[in-house]
C-alpha cells in the first residue's frame, strides 16, 4: 500500500498592502470600498456590504503554476445579505457566481498573474434595492497532482485541501479488462452524497471510461476490453468541496477457462476473486437456441451488501465476434439462436465484485417453423420448455389476420420472466415488430376462447406470427386463422 504525501495546494505568497483605509486585516474583515484590498489565499475574509450600493473588491496574485492544472477553489458561506451575493473574478479567465447559501465553485487559471474579485449584493431586478449584510469569502489555489500507480497494487490518495484532482498514470494492455476496486473512502464535503469520481482516460485522450462515484466502500467498477494499450490516466476528482482520502486498486480481470459445457450436463462454476470471469465452451449447431438453466446460485457482494448479485453473460461466436450480452437474475436465461457451427464461448461474469458459485445446466431448444394454415382449423403445440413457434403467411398491404381461438391450454412452473404468459408477436417481412397480442397471462388474461385481429399489414410480403410462451411455459393453441380485409 502506498500513500502519496506530495503537496497539492500551494499557498501563494501575496503582497499585503493595506490600500483601503479602515480595513482591519488582522481580524480578517474588510469593509466595502472602491480600491481593491489584497487578500491572502487560503485565509477567510469577511465581506461587509453595509450599504445597498456597496461593492467590495479584493486582489491577489498567483505564481508558480507552470506544468500543472490549476484552479481557484472558492467557498462563499456565512451569508447574511438577504438575497445573497454576486462574486465576479477577473484575471487570466473571467467567472461569476451567485451565492445565496453556502456555495462552492472553481475558477480556471489560464496563466500566472493578478486577479481581482468584486463582491456585491444580489439585485433581483432593475428597480430593486439590494439588501445589506456580510458574507465570508475563502479563495484557495488548487493545483492538480500527478503520480503513478501499478496494476494490482493498492494506493492511497489524500485530498487535504479543496479542489485538488489527482492524475495517476498507469500502464494497461489492449484487449484486457480491468476492475476499479475501492477499499476505503473518507469523503467530507458540503453534502452527505459528495464523493470521489474516477475516470480512466486513454493514451490519446479520445476515450474516457467512467468508473463511477465512491461515497463509501467497498465500491467496484469494471471496464470492457480496452481497445488501446499504453499509458492510461486514472483521474480522481473529489466533487465540489470534498476533502478526505481514498484507498483503491486497479486490478486486471482474470478470465478463467472453465472447460466445455455439454448439452444436458450440470456444472458448478466457482468465482473466487472479485471481477473474475469464467469462460465455458459450447458446441453450437445452427438453428438451435441455447438456454442456460440455473440449478443453484450462491453469489454474494460481501462488505455487508446483502442484495442478490446479477450475473453477466456474454455469448461469442467461434470466430471471436461478439454475439450478445445478457444480465440474469432469474432461474434461466434464453439466448440467441446459433447462426454458425463450431465452438462458441460463454463468459460468466458476476456483477460488481461478487464472488461465490453457480450451478448451471445447458439446454438446447429447436424452435418450430411452419406456414400458418389459413381457413382451416389447426393446433399449435409446444411441448418443450422455452420452445417458440414462428408461423409465416403471405399477405397484401391492407390485409390482416383474423384469429378465432377455440381452445388454449398453458402451464408454467411459476418461475422466470412472464410467469407463464403467452404473447403473439407480429413481425413484418424485414423482421421488425408491428404489434403484439397478449393471449394468456395468469390472473390477467384467461386462456379461453377468443376472437381478435392482427395489426393491418402496412407492407406486402411474408409476415411472421411469433408464438412466444413466456419463460418455460408449455401448452397448445387451437383454432382457425384467416386473411381478411378490415373495414376502413
Amino acid at each position: 500500500m502506498r500513500t502519496v504525501f506530495s503537496s497539492r495546494l500551494v499557498a501563494v505568497a501575496v503582497s499585503v498592502l493595506l490600500i483601503l483605509t479602515g480595513w482591519t486585516g488582522l481580524s480578517g474583515t474588510a469593509r466595502a470600498a472602491e480600491a481593491p484590498v489584497p487578500i491572502e489565499l487560503g485565509t477567510p475574509v469577511t465581506v461587509e456590504l453595509p450599504e445597498s450600493t456597496s461593492k467590495a473588491q479584493y486582489t491577489f496574485t498567483t505564481t508558480g503554476l507552470a506544468g500543472g492544472h490549476a484552479r481557484l477553489a472558492v467557498l462563499v458561506d456565512e451569508i447574511t445579505v438577504p438575497f445573497g451575493v454576486y462574486a465576479v473574478f477577473t484575471g487570466s479567465s473571467s467567472y461569476s457566481e451567485m451565492a445565496s447559501g453556502t456555495t462552492y465553485f472553481e475558477v480556471p487559471i489560464r496563466a500566472d498573474g493578478t486577479w481581482t474579485v468584486a463582491v456585491s449584493a444580489v439585485k433581483l431586478h432593475s428597480g430593486h434595492t439590494p439588501g445589506t449584510g456580510t458574507a465570508r469569502l475563502t479563495v484557495e489555489l488548487a493545483q492538480d497532482e500527478t503520480t503513478t500507480v501499478e496494476v494490482g497494487t493498492p494506493f492511497t490518495e489524500q485530498f487535504t485541501n479543496r479542489g485538488v484532482d489527482v492524475y495517476a498514470e498507469v500502464p494497461l494492455i489492449a484487449g484486457r479488462r480491468y476492475g476499479y476496486d475501492v477499499r476505503e473512502v473518507s469523503a467530507t464535503g458540503l453534502y452527505s452524497y459528495d464523493s470521489v469520481r474516477a475516470t480512466l482516460i486513454s493514451p490519446d485522450g479520445a476515450t474516457e471510461i467512467d468508473l463511477g462515484r465512491a461515497t463509501d466502500a467497498p465500491t467496484w467498477a469494471e471496464t470492457r476490453a480496452l481497445t488501446q494499450g499504453g499509458t492510461w490516466t486514472l483521474h480522481l476528482d473529489p466533487e465540489r468541496a470534498t476533502t478526505g482520502s481514498i484507498t483503491a486498486a486497479l486490478v486486471e480481470l482474470e478470465k478463467v477457462p472453465g472447460g466445455t459445457l455439454k448439452t444436458g450436463a450440470v456444472q458448478t462454476v466457482e468465482f473466487t476473486e472479485p471481477g473474475q470471469v469464467v469462460s465455458l465452451d459450447l458446441t453450437g449447431t445452427p438453428g438451435r437456441r441455447p438456454v442456460l438453466e440455473f440449478v443453484s446460485r450462491d453469489l454474494a457482494y460481501g462488505g455487508g451488501n446483502n442484495d442478490v448479485p446479477a450475473l453477466g453473460v456474454t455469448l461469442t461466436r467461434p470466430d471471436g465476434t461478439y454475439a450478445r450480452d445478457y444480465e440474469s437474475r432469474e432461474s434461466y436465461l434464453e439466448m440467441e439462436t446459433y447462426d454458425v457451427a463450431g465452438t462458441w464461448s460463454l463468459a460468466l461474469d458476476p456483477q460488481w465484485r461478487a464472488t461465490g458459485s453457480v450451478t448451471v445446466r445447458l439446454v438446447e431448444v429447436e424452435d418450430l417453423h411452419a406456414a400458418l394454415p389459413l381457413g382451416r382449423r389447426g393446433t399449435v403445440t409446444s411441448s418443450v420448455r422455452w420452445q417458440d413457434a414462428f408461423l409465416t403467411v403471405d399477405g397484401a398491404e391492407g390485409q390482416a389476420l383474423r384469429f378465432e381461438v377455440s381452445d388454449q391450454s398453458w402451464s408454467a412452473d411459476g418461475q422466470g420472466p412472464g410467469t407463464g404468459s403467452i404473447d403473439l408477436k407480429f413481425l413484418r417481412p424485414d423482421g421488425s415488430e408491428a404489434g403484439y397480442r397478449v393471449l394468456y397471462r395468469p390472473g390477467v388474461v384467461e386462456d379461453t376462447a377468443v376472437v381478435f385481429e392482427s395489426p393491418v399489414f402496412d407492407v406486402p410480403g411474408t409476415w411472421t406470427v411469433w408464438v412466444d410462451p413466456g419463460g418455460d411455459s408449455t401448452g397448445s393453441l387451437s383454432g382457425r386463422v384467416s386473411l381478411v380485409q378490415p373495414a376502413s
